[in-house]
């Protein structure tokens, strides 16, 4: 339950705060960034919780990376081919996105570790 509530709530608030650190001042692009959020955690968290059955938190953690990176270039490039053919965003916007992914889904899986357990 608690791994939910991390990843589905304190995740996209968590983007929105990554873009207001980083300097964005559009009002328009903290909704789309809580949503694309949003739909990261959602494919995020589930990987997460199966990795807490298995993996330490010192593997987990940057294994969280790669599926969040992963995942945002897919969630982005899902997303530029609604409604359009195929076109692929460019390489200087992509990699920007991983990291963002990347940075949200490793601290969201760290924040959702059960730190009492003592055999992970």
């Amino acid at each position: 339950m608690k791994r939910c509530l991390v990843f589905m709530l304190l995740g996209p608030a968590l983007g929105v705060l990554y873009l207001v650190g980083q300097g964005h001042r559009d009002g328009y692009v903290f909704p789309i960034a809580f949503f694309f959020t949003l739909f990261l955690c959602a494919i995020a968290g589930p990987v997460d919780a199966v990795l807490a059955r298995v993996a330490p938190i010192w593997l987990r953690v940057p294994a969280m990376s790669i599926v969040g990176a992963a995942a945002a270039v897919g969630v982005l490039v899902g997303l530029s081919a609604l409604g359009k053919p195929m076109v692929l965003p460019p390489p200087r916007l992509m990699i920007p996105i991983a990291g963002f992914g990347a940075i949200v889904t490793a601290v969201c899986s760290l924040l959702s570790h059960d730190f009492g357990r003592s055999n992970a």
